[in-house]
């Protein structure tokens, strides 16, 4: 049985706040959104979107369609990403670019906010309309902010995250990589959003296994946001993806010790019911799986499970890797009719959305194949295993070490079913791969 590990998402967002683009002189709600934004940038999201709200008050009437009410229905959107509110993100989002789009002279405004929009689409798992509102942000901001522009960093790095889910990995590495070298550049290798995008290619080499690579930018990553505050949220990213990569090397104890570190921070500062909370959780309940304490892991699973479908659409990633791996518990707790739900139910899932979950939807063929392999359903069995490979080969190459363990797996029903042609092709390709990648680590 395979688990589901997941690295949170870091997508940035752009505050609005400068009165020379956007004007404003009214005290009171300039202060309220001041305010909010103190509060976002020190995690005190709820105090954040209070402020913002009250700015929004003293601007109905006459300025409830201005840009300066633009701004805060912009800024309330960033803080409830933060908060984990992602649809209510999108909404305040939109209410922000109906305003900007109605006049002239707000170009940059509007690219911003649709920058964000198409953060909060991804953070709901709706990859292909984020992607076309980032792409349409990005050209706009390049053409007037420039090409080195750390505004342009932002989006950029929000791309990658977005092919980072679809199993776009070439892709996602190009625009992560540009994404730091800007910020580098600009902003410096001790800054925030440099650290965040580092700990964002780390997420595309842990998938490739290029454990290494992850390894070392998020120790760097962690070097730097540490002294900045050590109980911030994006500290807590940075141990959840190490966690994750150490818990892909069977490194157990130091994986455990840093998810652990980080569902402390999570709990602190983004409350109870958040996301990222619950994708901790997840990351935990697959440690405890790997040592073999399944009964602690259905209990981090249940857990995470509950916060994802009571915060996330349906067919969220975040929900299908989540029955996955409460699957995975219980087949190796020999409740095996409840696991094969599941495992259904998660590809299902996958299967019924218009986006691409492909790294989640070959895990949870995979250990579908894996319960009909061990129920001697060979038949079925035979079936999902091709369905992995295809997605497998399609999204990680074709010299994937999760590819060559799927060819002997399926090598293994093949034999049980007397195509030994079928068998001995499938372990050829799989031997084939360990060489090549023994030979060409």
């Amino acid at each position: 049985m395979r688990t589901i590990v997941g690295c949170i998402a870091t997508a940035g967002v752009l505050l609005i706040t400068s009165r020379a683009i956007f004007g404003g002189d009214g005290a009171t709600w300039k202060s309220e959104r001041d305010a909010g934004l103190r509060a976002l940038e020190q995690g005190r999201f709820s105090d954040s979107e209070k402020y913002n709200r009250k700015a929004l008050e003293h601007l109905q009437g006459t300025s409830s369609d201005s840009s300066e009410a633009a701004i805060c229905w912009h800024n309330l959107g960033v803080t409830y990403v933060a908060e984990g509110r992602y649809s209510e993100a999108a909404d305040s989002y939109r209410q922000a670019l109906q305003i900007w789009e109605k006049v002239s002279g707000y170009e940059a405004s509007v690219a911003v906010a649709q920058g964000n929009l198409g953060s909060a689409l991804h953070l709901v798992g709706r990859f292909a309309e984020a992607e076309a509102i980032n792409l349409r942000s990005l050209a706009t901001i390049e053409k007037l902010l420039g090409p080195e522009h750390p505004d342009t960093a932002t989006v950029l790095n929000n791309l990658g995250d977005n092919y980072t889910s679809q199993g776009r990995y070439a892709d996602a590495e190009a625009n992560f990589r540009r994404a730091a070298a800007i910020r580098e550049k600009m902003l410096g290798k001790n800054h925030p959003d440099t650290v965040i995008t580092w700990a964002s290619l780390s997420v595309v080499y842990r998938r490739q296994g290029k454990y290494a690579n992850a390894i070392e930018l998020l120790q760097r990553a962690l070097a730097v946001a540490e002294p900045l505050n050590a109980a911030h949220p994006r500290v807590a990213v940075i141990l959840n993806n190490l966690a994750t990569t150490y818990l892909e090397q069977g490194n157990l104890k130091e994986a455990s010790k840093l998810m652990n570190r980080a569902i402390s921070i999570w709990e602190q500062t983004v409350g109870p019911d958040h996301p990222s909370l619950a994708l901790g959780y997840t990351n935990l309940a697959a440690i405890y799986f790997a040592r073999h304490k399944y009964k602690e892991s259905v209990e981090y699973n249940k857990r995470a499970l509950a916060i994802s479908e009571s915060r996330l659409p349906s067919s969220h990633p975040q929900i299908i890797g989540g029955l996955n791996n409460l699957g995975a518990a219980l087949f190796a707790m020999h409740q095996y009719e409840e696991a094969e739900t599941l495992f259904e139910r998660a590809v299902a899932l996958s299967e019924k959305s218009r986006e691409p979950n492909y790294a989640f939807e070959a895990d949870a063929l995979r250990n579908l194949a894996d319960l009909y392999r061990f129920r001697q359903r060979d038949s079925r069995a035979s079936e999902y295993y091709q369905r992995t490979i295809e997605l497998r080969e399609q999204t990680l190459g074709a010299n994937s070490p999760q590819l060559a363990a799927d060819l002997e797996a399926y090598a293994l029903v093949l034999r049980r079913m007397q195509d030994f042609a079928g068998a001995e092709k499938a372990s050829v390709r799989a031997l084939g791969i360990q060489v090549r990648n023994t030979l060409h680590p």
